[in-house]
């Protein structure tokens, strides 16, 4: 049987399928546009009545027993396939589309699900966003490209775990991530554990991770190769709560925005608590590995090369003990609160 095309996704819901029929989108608004990106062929399932899910799953209008089915690896969904817009001048929001992809990831068996980002992709403020509780889920630009970006606004925009749902492994890799200053945390973890990020680069937002809460602690996370620029938020980076095991390796071209600010460097750092911390260490974690090397704090850091950490702040914080490798630290004039 010859394979139909359709120019989009309104004319796949407007074609009734009969058994074994193929069709092949080629856009999900106009052709080429992604969002029939590696996979653009959809099957006919007779029987199905599965909700119509806005990428993988497609009801015909007026029909109540059959859907359009895309065929892809279970394991790796793009974004445009749900129905991403690009950055083209005039900021079409994504942020319900980023909500049909967590849903769609809470809604299969056992998670195990990567997500690929290609372009450049706007989202407003974060409400409404479900949290994610499965686990073995990634979220990474395609490293192939120089233009992943996400612009965001005000928001936790991915949370990991909650009381009812213990999850491991998640991943955000090779995207740039562009703020609107926001103050809350752009990550949340709770009751979870086994996060890595890399490749990330991180502008004007507050705090990039906020990890564990009172009974639902986080652990083993890692960040590498990641670049942060920050304005004057006023706000810790990292923020970790009731944990265990937080590690950050080649993090560099780290800048706190103020312009009026005073240069403090390693020949005279003043002993003063900055409005910017580096990591706020609020609980009970009993590991703690950085490798950065910190040349210039005002108000917040610039790490400008990658070796070993120069500064390191702890503020209200209880430790049983501390493992050899708490802080891994070779060079002079630690200041520790």
């Amino acid at each position: 049987m010859e394979t139909t095309k359709v120019k989009n996704i309104e004319e796949l819901r407007n074609r009734v399928g009969s058994k074994g029929a193929t069709i092949e989108l080629l856009g999900y608004y106009s052709e080429g546009d992604g969002g029939s990106q590696e996979s653009g062929v959809f099957y006919w399932e007779e029987t199905s009545t599965e909700a119509d899910n806005h990428g993988t799953i497609f009801a015909v209008t007026g029909v109540s027993i059959g859907r359009w089915k895309r065929r892809f690896a279970k394991n790796k969904i793009y974004f445009n396939w749900f129905g991403a817009r690009q950055q083209d001048g005039t900021y079409p929001d994504n942020l319900d589309i980023l909500i049909r992809v967590i849903n769609y990831i809470n809604n299969t068996e056992d998670g195990h699900v990567s997500v690929l980002f290609t372009g450049w992709y706007y989202f407003s403020n974060a409400v409404g966003i479900p949290t994610i509780i499965k686990p073995f889920v990634s979220f990474s630009g395609d490293s192939s490209r120089d233009d992943n970006k996400w612009t965001t606004s005000q928001g936790t925009y991915f949370e990991f775990g909650n009381a009812d749902n213990f999850i491991q492994s998640m991943s955000i890799n090779n995207i740039e991530i562009r703020g609107n200053g926001s103050t809350e945390p752009f990550i949340k973890m709770h009751n979870a554990s086994n996060f890595r990020s890399n490749g990330l680069t991180v502008y004007n937002i507050g705090t990039f991770l906020n990890a564990g809460e009172v009974g639902l602690p986080a652990y083993d996370i890692k960040i590498t190769n990641m670049r942060y620029y920050i304005a004057n938020i006023g706000k810790p980076i990292f923020r970790l709560v009731n944990g265990a095991g937080f590690f950050i390796t080649d993090m560099s071209s780290f800048t706190h925005i103020e312009a009026t600010a005073p240069v403090w460097n390693n020949t005279s750092v003043m002993n003063t608590v900055p409005g910017t911390n580096f990591i706020d260490v609020n609980g009970n974690w009993d590991t703690c590995h950085l490798s950065v090397l910190v040349e210039k704090l005002y108000k917040g850091l610039e790490i400008l090369s990658s070796t070993n950490i120069f500064e390191f702040r702890i503020y209200n914080s209880t430790f049983d003990y501390l493992r050899e490798n708490c802080i891994d630290i070779s060079q002079p004039n630690l200041i520790a609160h």
